[in-house]
């Protein structure tokens, strides 16, 4: 599986994808919205889940949600912040497709998260 990474705080980006590589992920990384926005003008769209935090400098990783989930069909996020948000504050989107992932969080949490994700929606 193919996870997309979209963190401005660059640390913590590569420490996910690092993890989430070492447990089986194909990951792609992107520090902004606008590289994330580049990346599917360029036609990549090959991901199965996104890991999406919620404040990307001066830009909202919810609307770069819906413009994800709106080009590529299967995917599905988890959207992540270190502030709360009440549920109405979140993309408004079929429930299977988006979850929210607080911040701090563990990597084994991530990983917990990310294969929830993968199976909801997928049973009868």
């Amino acid at each position: 599986m193919t996870v997309l990474v979209v963190d401005d705080e660059v640390d913590l980006a590569s420490a996910l994808s690092l993890y989430l590589e070492r447990v089986g992920y194909h990951v792609r990384v992107c520090y902004s919205a606008g590289q994330a926005k580049a990346l599917l003008a360029s036609g990549v769209t090959d991901f199965d889940l996104a890991l999406v935090d919620h404040q990307l400098g001066d830009e909202s990783g919810s609307d770069l949600t819906i413009l994800l989930l709106r080009r590529i069909p299967t995917l599905r996020v988890a959207l992540m912040s270190g502030l709360p948000l009440d549920p109405e504050d979140l993309p408004q989107v079929t429930p299977h497709r988006l979850v929210f992932l607080q911040k701090p969080f563990r990597p084994a949490d991530v990983a917990a998260c990310l294969r929830e994700l993968a199976r909801a929606g997928t049973s009868p």
